[in-house]
């Protein structure tokens, strides 16, 4: 999000709009610190993707094994 000092270019404005737009809403981010190892959530996004098909999928399949979601 653009702070109130940032300019923005048309081109720039019309990016974000479509890429607002085109994904939707982002409900799930992990953010990693400066303490996290991220090669290990590398290894864990790519796990997910291998075995459900993406990261996406394996959140949601691990969620219903979890009970969190009904089948």
């Amino acid at each position: 999000m653009a702070n109130k000092t940032e300019k923005l270019t048309p081109a720039e404005k019309a990016k974000r709009k479509y890429e607002a737009e085109k994904r939707g809403k982002v409900v799930l981010r992990v953010q990693l610190s400066s303490t996290d190892d991220a090669e290990q959530w590398e290894k864990i996004r790519d796990g997910l993707v291998e075995r459900y098909g993406s990261a996406k999928d394996g959140i949601y399949q691990l969620a219903i094994k979890d009970g969190l979601l009904d089948d």
